[in-house]
């Protein structure tokens, strides 16, 4: 499983000069890439309609499968209006990606469930790294903006009972499966 160790600044110095692309076909190709552009902008409408329709407080009772069906819902709603034609793979990104922002740790669940990665640093809303066997790598994944990983870090630490903000922007703590936070 990946480990969350530290969410603190990597020098380009400290990287390794061979940086391999996270999203390579051996890593799962396209299912993994970023969404950006179009379906970016998709991502911000099924949200923004999902928040309007489903209780957000009660999200993670609802349940993957449910917040599944209502994402699938909302997005053939959207091609269906907009009339877009999307391939099923960038449907099914979208879905993904809309899910872990409203139930995981949005971008860095791809790195959480890559088992060669030791370590993920977060060094701002785009610039992620990640070790494997040791040696530190820049990947593809970003965050949409600050405020998109300031609600990440959020979600991260009120999972231990911690908040972060300006009167207290440092925590260090355990998660539940050992993984150290930072």
């Amino acid at each position: 499983m990946g480990l969350i160790d530290r969410l603190q600044p990597v020098t380009e110095a400290r990287a390794t000069s061979a940086q391999p692309s996270l999203f390579s076909a051996e890593k799962g190709g396209a299912a993994n890439a970023p969404v950006t552009g179009f379906l970016a902008d998709m991502r911000a409408r099924v949200q923004d309609r999902l928040v309007q329709r489903i209780d957000v407080s009660r999200l993670e009772e609802a349940g993957y499968s449910a917040l599944l069906e209502q994402i699938s819902e909302v997005v053939n709603e959207l091609i269906a209006e907009d009339k877009v034609l999307i391939t099923s793979a960038d449907r099914a990104r979208l879905v993904e990606s809309v899910t872990n922002d409203m139930l995981g740790l949005g971008p860095l669940e791809a790195l959480l469930q890559d088992n060669d990665v030791s370590d993920i640093l977060v060094n701002g809303h785009a610039n992620v790294w990640v070790e494997r066997g040791g040696r530190l790598y820049r990947t593809d994944v970003r965050f949409r903006d600050d405020a998109h990983l300031m609600s990440v870090i959020n979600r991260i630490v009120s999972r231990v009972g911690r908040r972060i903000d300006e009167s207290s922007p440092m925590v260090d703590a355990r998660l539940p499966d050992g993984s150290r936070v930072n």
